[in-house]
């Protein structure tokens, strides 16, 4: 038992290894990340969707808004690049024919792409505070002003859309800032005690005034939806966890076939979530991991055939020269087969005579036509013997 406990131990290490690897991999430190279960990860924002039974995929490029349905949503949340006049019109596109997308952030980097899209909606950047409604302290303001409004605008009753405010009472912002709504009708709002922090003095000053401001909006852009909203934090996994910013995300989602998490200019994806991902979005792809897989399998059945082979047993030769070691136990049967193929022009009396010989005498290489050694066969060559 003793002398297991080495093997034993590097079996252990190896898997503790071989773990670590994987988790790496398939998780990612990044904040907002669809694969980061941290706090400030985004993984609840998927989990929610796949609790809904509505699919969930991942944008790396902006082309792949084609691909959307109309009743799809797409959730922007705060884009590291801006997005290029193409790469704008493809949103565009999705929103116009009937798609949903959701900005969320709170700095002045999405006001372009809201632009582009044709929203009127914009982000004012400055740090927002409420010294009387937040949630553990100042810069975490609980937005209590909200309003009841169906993302549909038709009168159809049997329109899908549901109520984007249903069951929220107010929404919980983590450092954000407001919006300058423009023309679109305003979802939430702070209180009346918030103020805008522009020197991030965490005071207020006699410049700063208090009053009620919107922090979530939505409008409509051709046949499609834009919702905006000032904190791309109010998404990540902690306050997810407050339950109306929850409730929130789920009647976003309410009613869609499909939910689009657009990581075109934000952090990758983790390397075995980018192959999950590639693999099931190319049809290409899953046909040749299926050849591989099938290929494998058939090595692994017909391995000890194949491996009989005058191609591979060549190779082996030349890899391990003379000190290759042929099988001791060569039947008749293996013998013959061989022997016809090596020599077409014998005979079948003869094949059997001499497979027959090669079977019973012990092993012989019959590529060669030499008989292989003791020491080749394992066998201790002093016991071989003598010839006098």
């Amino acid at each position: 038992m003793r002398t297991d406990l080495p093997r034993i131990a590097l079996w252990v290490l190896t898997g503790v290894v071989l773990l670590g690897v994987v988790v790496g991999a398939s998780t990612s430190g990044a904040a907002y990340g669809a694969f980061n279960p941290s706090w400030d990860g985004g993984s609840s924002l998927r989990t929610i969707a796949e609790s809904q039974g509505t699919d969930a995929v991942y944008i790396q490029e902006a082309t792949e808004y084609r691909s959307l349905s109309s009743e799809s949503v797409a959730f922007i949340l705060a884009p590291d690049e801006s997005y290029s006049p193409n790469e704008s019109a493809q949103v565009q596109s999705f929103v116009e024919r009937g798609g949903t997308v959701v900005v969320a952030d709170d700095s002045t980097g999405s006001n372009s792409l809201l632009a582009s899209v044709g929203a009127s909606s914009r982000v004012d950047g400055r740090l927002v505070r409420d010294e009387r409604r937040y949630y553990r302290g100042p810069a975490l303001p609980v937005a209590t002003n909200v309003t009841a409004l169906n993302r549909s605008t038709q009168p159809d009753e049997s329109a899908t859309a549901s109520n984007l405010t249903a069951s929220i009472d107010r929404l919980t912002l983590n450092y954000g800032s407001v919006l300058q709504p423009g023309n679109a009708t305003v979802l939430v709002s702070t209180s009346e005690f918030a103020y805008l922090d522009s020197n991030r003095n965490e005071e207020l000053d006699d410049t700063e005034t208090l009053a009620s401001r919107p922090v979530a909006t939505v409008e409509s852009i051709g046949e499609g939806h834009v919702v905006t909203v000032s904190d791309s934090s109010a998404l990540i996994n902690a306050m997810l966890d407050r339950q109306d910013n929850r409730a929130f995300i789920e009647n976003l989602i309410s009613g869609s076939d499909r939910v689009a998490l657009d990581y075109s200019h934000t952090a990758s994806l983790p390397p075995l979530a980018y192959v999950l991902v590639t693999f099931r979005a190319s049809l290409l792809f899953q046909l040749w991991v299926g050849i591989l897989f099938i290929w494998a399998i058939a090595v692994y059945l017909y391995w000890p055939t194949l491996r009989e082979q005058p191609a591979l047993r060549r190779l082996r030769h030349r890899i391990h020269g003379t000190n290759e070691q042929i099988s001791p136990r060569l039947d008749a049967e293996t013998a013959a087969t061989a022997l016809r193929r090596r020599r077409p022009d014998w005979d079948e009396d003869r094949i059997q005579r001499v497979a027959t010989a090669l079977g019973g005498e012990g092993p012989r290489d019959p590529w060669r036509g030499t008989r292989t050694s003791r020491a080749q066969r394992g066998e201790d060559p002093s016991d071989e013997p003598s010839e006098n």
